[in-house]
């Protein structure tokens, strides 16, 4: 069985802490001349690029393990580019139906 500490699996990274690993990103982060970086901007930056290259938010969602669409949204929806922002806004705004039913059924229309 696996045991998780937060982000690692020690089974696939055995003795290695989250310390570690941020003290080796602060390391190539300043051997490569750069601004000292976070593991956690690496989620960040995935999403952002996965956006970017119009990935659905929806997968971008199970990607980063968010519960909800609206939690991906509320923090990379800006990263969506073109029209894909309309449509991003018209499926969040869109009425929720239940499995089975018609959304005129949801309305109270008659069919």
């Amino acid at each position: 069985m696996a045991i998780e500490i937060g982000i690692l699996n020690l089974d696939l990274f055995p003795g290695i802490t989250q310390r570690m690993i941020q003290r080796a990103m602060q390391h190539g982060c300043k051997s490569a001349r750069l601004r000292v970086r976070n593991p956690h901007d690496l989620r960040h930056t995935y999403a952002t690029m996965l956006l970017m290259d119009h990935y659905s938010p929806a997968y971008v969602q199970k990607q980063l393990g968010h519960s909800s669409i609206s939690i991906t949204v509320d923090i990379y929806g800006h990263w969506v580019p073109g029209e894909g922002k309309k449509d991003l806004v018209k499926t969040l705004r869109a009425p929720k139906v239940p499995p089975g039913r018609t959304l005129s059924l949801v309305r109270g229309e008659s069919e």
